[in-house]
């Protein structure tokens, strides 16, 4: 838990949940303990033990659901930015006291909070869709790339033709890949929807 403190609060004033540390350490300050600010590191150290119990990898997002009082709640949601960041979390849901869990996740409590995780999956369609995403990405470099390199091409005097015009109708294929691509992910946007 001792290096999370300080990522965790690096994080806190990096988001602009909290204007500076002095408010999160009121220990040091005044002598007097923050008890949600405890409470809020319990609950970072519990996700932590949780994700290590269950042989979660760091950097594979979880989902997490809390059931908990409203003031719990709040205070979780304030710092919701951070967690997602320092826990790679891609979906939270929060819960009152009398409200029903979802039974597909590893439980922990800590005083009257219960925290469930589980890893997050994706759909087929989602995998998919970010495949196409990172192929565009992938696509669209190698173009800018092609067409500095033509740019290049065209001002030096001694420049072969017949490589030029290679280098063109390389060029025109990327084009043509790269409207493929995004006509396909854009139906998998649609498809997605429905």
């Amino acid at each position: 838990m001792e290096p999370l403190i300080p990522e965790f609060m690096l994080m806190i004033e990096r988001n602009g949940e909290e204007k500076n540390f002095s408010n999160l350490l009121n220990v040091q300050i005044t002598g007097t303990k923050d008890y949600k600010m405890h409470l809020l590191f319990d609950i970072l150290k519990g996700i932590v033990n949780k994700k290590a119990e269950l042989h979660l990898k760091k950097h594979l997002p979880i989902e997490l659901v809390i059931q908990a009082n409203s003031d719990i709640l709040h205070l979780l949601e304030s710092y919701e930015n951070t967690l997602k960041q320092l826990f790679k979390i891609e979906k939270s849901s929060y819960f009152t006291a009398n409200e029903i869990l979802p039974s597909d996740f590893e439980f922990f409590t800590i005083l009257d909070i219960t925290i469930g995780i589980k890893a997050f999956s994706i759909t087929k369609e989602e995998d998919i869709l970010a495949q196409l995403e990172r192929d565009l990405k992938s696509k669209s470099e190698s173009l800018e790339y092609l067409r500095t390199t033509l740019m290049a091409l065209s001002l030096n005097p001694l420049a072969d033709p017949v490589k030029m015009s290679e280098k063109e109708a390389e060029l025109e294929t990327l084009k043509t890949e790269i409207q493929h691509l995004e006509i396909k992910i854009q139906k998998a946007k649609m498809a997605k929807k429905l």
